[in-house]
């Protein structure tokens, strides 16, 4: 009875619908199942997630667990004096210096929580950097509306010579 109501609490694998499980050949030679649909295609393995109270919980135990070798300092005390000796290097290893530069950070937010915005990034917050612009269309010259298609064009003369008479081929 006791295992029936265990098996009640813990998140079921189900299978899509009507899925087959199939044995699958990779590239280098193994072997590995994969369910497929009644259609063809191969359908993904659902997988159980730990709810997210259960995980948090799980985890702040284990991080609040003593540890015997280490003069009972907890698994997060352990860790955070780890990351106090790696922000405390000082050699030449470049790599060495980024990894000591990024502990110091997850130490300081840790300890002291996000740094407060500076004047910068407040001005930022309350100013938009979207501003609208509205545009007025100016006033015309002759604000009668021509139909274009009806405009009938002239015939062009040239700018350099005095044109007395324009005489053209008329359509017929």
């Amino acid at each position: 009875m006791a295992d029936s109501a265990e098996s009640k609490d813990k998140p079921q694998a189900e299978k899509p619908s009507e899925a087959i499980v199939v044995v699958v050949k990779n590239t280098d030679g193994s072997l590995r199942e994969s369910l497929r649909t009644p259609n063809g295609t191969f359908a993904k393995k659902p997988k159980p997630l730990l709810p997210t109270i259960e995980f948090t919980r799980a985890e702040r135990k284990k991080l609040n667990s003593v540890r015997s070798d280490k003069d009972g300092m907890t698994e997060y005390m352990v860790a955070f004096m780890n990351l106090v000796r790696i922000a405390q290097y000082d050699g030449e290893d470049p790599k060495a210096k980024m990894a000591a530069v990024k502990a110091f950070e997850v130490i300081r937010l840790s300890a002291l929580g996000k740094p407060a915005p500076s004047e910068q990034e407040l001005d930022k917050l309350t100013n938009q950097p979207v501003k609208t612009i509205i545009v007025v269309a100016p006033e015309l010259m002759n604000p009668q509306v021509i139909n274009a298609d009806k405009v009938v064009q002239k015939p062009r003369q040239p700018s350099f010579a005095e044109v007395t008479g324009v005489v053209t081929n008329p359509k017929k």
